[in-house]
């Protein structure tokens, strides 16, 4: 996890860091084998396109590439010869019998006939929109009173297509919920599993539908293994024997001088990714990860793109979508700007191809790949790249057309304009998050739902909230952000969205350890470990490291406020302990910012705690680690943790010589001071200059003191 530490700094002594937005990473590509929607449009069955939306996302999910007929074909081209093409490069047919039109039975009968799998779905309450069979209210030889009272019949399947019976037809709800069986998911995932065996046939046919029958004898086994695994809903292989079938195939090529289809190459891929979902080891991931990568770059290397652009863009978006999951787990921003290259490359060619869709989808990709990078470099120009292809991408996907996506889109919109807004802190980008997201609330929490995003949305707007409160100083803005954060945990649980609950927690976590600083310390700092550590259920060292890092540092943060209020020896030693969790070999080198952070904090509290114990001991334990953590933030690469550091280490020496009262203790506080000073005058920060000069005066004062004492003792 990304987290920006600059924050962490604007907030002063409390350093506590809420986790970034989570962005909607669509996948960036889809399947390996074609699903042919037939449907009837928008024109004839109003709900149609939220429908769809449902159903592609299952199909994406079992390695389906869906395709709706209705818009593959463009109105130039010859509709039987691309009907012909498109059904015999397809695995799968998924027939929506709902509005029941004369195109689309047509389109049954023709996949039916060319011995297709075919799934036919039909909504409950699915009419009969007879009204659009005519082209003028004249042609229905009804007066126009009649023909609006003319009623649109209800699909009797038995009764209006006798001969199939109904008998493999599947009644959905569109309106059910997630947990009906109605539901068009469940009930679509049902079909697929009783198909399952005739999908394997039909994928095998296709992709070795134009190999010669010396290669078909040669690549057939592995096809049918890669194929297989491809469509197994668990993959309990090992990523070593995975890249073993990859290497074996591309051995065996080289060898018989074959050229194995491409496809099978990135059904490999997808194999992959399943792996990755069971695999909980951060370092197996990463494993996982490259050799996806690598696969993909032998893909590139080996196609000429003339003849393959459409596949030659498909690869790029994946190349693209993993430098960003790599990105995740590495934090280097080169692979920010490895995916910002591949998704521009792949956008190019959508966009010669006139492929709108794939052309949308990639500049929502390239929004995304920005927006993660802004966490680390350039924040206020990456932001507004990122804003600028989202927009670009919602001139082709609209609400009417692709709600779902559309309102992704939205969503990954609003969360780089709240990075924005936690940049430059104007209040103006804050409230325009909360209008943007207010907006897409009023689509209706039912639609929301059913796209997932409804949780996700009452989060980003309790983080907006929360960071208002932060900004204007206003505690009672506080509850707004705490009740849409209790909302989102209606539908981000534990069990069902492990990730985002964790993130949530996280929020929830902070923004009551901020709220302890203004008013009822105890109950909040309470209330505050209780949410840090259900994000610590999801957040493990192994899983998610640098969220782990940043949780526990967090925690520390808050047991240190406790300490102030209650308890300070035993809280600042639990802040101690949390804090050191944090302090491990490789987060330093996974994120030193992060490290650095963990280190400050500790500094911080050894300073709480010698207030009360050891204090010549302890303070010497917190200049040990601002001193560490000053290794790492250097004046050159982080000019503001710098200073904010060397001024906490100008407050540690300025506490131990009011102890000591030794001159060599003075004289340090006063060297952190200045350097801290200097660097805050570089970067204009006002606030900072006055506070550091108000100490030194106060050292002034202590020195003159100190003077005092020291010709006392002399005289006598």
């Amino acid at each position: 996890m990304v987290l920006n530490l600059d924050k962490k700094i604007e907030q002063g002594s409390m350093q506590m860091s809420a986790s970034r937005p989570l962005l909607k990473i669509t996948k960036g590509f889809r399947g390996e084998a074609v699903c042919l929607i037939v449907y009837s449009d928008k024109a004839h069955v109003e709900y149609i396109y939220p429908l769809l939306e449902q159903l592609e996302g299952v199909l994406e999910n079992k390695g389906f590439n869906p395709k709706r007929l209705g818009d593959e074909i463009r109105s130039s081209e010859d509709y039987l010869e691309k009907l012909e093409t498109m059904t015999e490069n397809c695995s799968l047919g998924l027939i929506i019998l709902d509005g029941f039109r004369p195109n689309v039975l047509f389109e049954f009968g023709y996949l039916k006939a060319k011995g297709k799998p075919v799934i036919v779905l039909q909504s409950k309450d699915a009419l009969i929109n007879i009204k659009t069979l005519f082209r003028e209210i004249s042609d229905s030889g009804l007066t126009s009173t009649q023909f609006q009272r003319l009623c649109n019949p209800k699909v009797d399947v038995s009764f209006h297509l006798s001969d199939f019976a109904g008998k493999h037809i599947s009644k959905m709800d569109w309106k059910a919920k997630d947990t009906d069986p109605l539901h068009p998911s469940r009930v679509l995932l049902t079909e697929i599993d009783k198909k399952k065996r005739e999908i394997i046939d039909e994928t095998v046919r296709v992709k070795t539908k134009n190999l010669s029958k010396t290669q078909e004898t040669e690549l057939l086994k592995p096809i049918i293994e890669v194929v297989s695994l491809y469509y197994s809903d668990k993959t309990s292989l090992s990523a070593e024997y995975i890249q073993n079938l990859y290497s074996n195939i591309k051995d065996l090529a080289n060898k018989k001088n074959l050229k194995p289809p491409i496809e099978l190459y990135m059904m490999i891929v997808s194999v992959f990714e399943k792996k990755l979902v069971e695999t909980k080891i951060i370092s197996d991931v990463v494993s996982c990860l490259t050799h996806i990568q690598q696969i993909n770059d032998d893909i590139l290397h080996s196609m000429p793109l003339k003849k393959n652009e459409d596949l030659f863009a498909k690869t790029l978006m994946r190349k693209g979508t993993i430098s960003l999951r790599l990105f995740d787990y590495s934090n280097e921003k080169e692979r920010c700007y490895e995916a910002i290259s591949a998704y521009k490359k792949a956008v190019k060619i959508y966009e010669g191809k006139q492929m709108k869709r794939e052309f949308a989808n990639g500049q929502n990709m390239i929004g995304t790949a920005y927006s993660e990078l802004s966490d680390i470099e350039n924040p206020l120009v990456n932001c507004e790249k990122a804003i600028q292809a989202f927009d670009e991408s919602m001139k082709i996907l609209t609400h009417d057309e692709f709600p779902f996506e559309y309102t992704e889109i939205q969503y990954n919109r609003c969360v780089a304009y709240l990075r924005l807004a936690q940049t430059d802190n104007k209040i103006e980008h804050f409230k325009k998050v909360v209008e943007e997201l207010e907006k897409l609330l009023k689509l209706g929490k039912l639609l929301l739902l059913m796209y997932r995003l409804y949780g996700s949305i009452q989060s980003l707007l309790g983080s907006a909230y929360a960071d208002l409160a932060r900004l204007e100083n206003k505690k009672e803005m506080y509850p707004k952000a705490f009740e849409a954060y209790e909302e989102a945990l209606k539908y981000n649980t534990l069990q069902d969205t492990p990730a985002a609950y964790a993130e949530i927690q996280n929020n929830l976590g902070t923004h009551y350890g901020e709220l302890a600083r203004l008013e009822n310390k105890s109950d909040n700092c309470k209330k505050a470990i209780t949410a840090f550590n259900e994000a610590l259920k999801v957040y493990t060292y192994e899983r998610y490291p640098l969220a782990y890092a940043s949780t526990n540092t967090n925690l520390c943060e808050v047991y240190r406020i406790l300490a102030e209020a209650e308890d300070k020896v035993v809280n600042c030693n639990k802040a101690i302990e949390a804090c050191k969790k944090a302090l491990n070999r490789e987060i330093c080198e996974l994120s030193p910012l992060q490290y650095a952070w963990s280190l400050s904090n500790l500094g911080s509290v050894y300073t709480t705690l010698a207030e009360v114990e050891n204090p010549v001991d302890n303070y010497g334990k917190a200049i040990e680690a601002y001193n560490r953590a000053l290794t790492i933030r250097k004046a050159r690469l982080v000019p503001r943790h710098f200073a904010h550091t060397k001024k906490e280490l100008g407050g540690v020496y300025h506490d131990l010589a009011k102890t000591t009262q030794q001159a060599s203790d003075y004289r340090n506080a006063i060297k952190e001071y200045k350097q801290a000073l200097n660097t805050y005058v570089k970067l204009g920060d006002k606030k900072n200059i006055d506070s550091i000069e108000e100490s030194l005066k106060d050292l002034s004062e202590l020195h003159k003191k100190l003077g005092i004492a020291r010709n006392k003792n002399t005289s006598r």
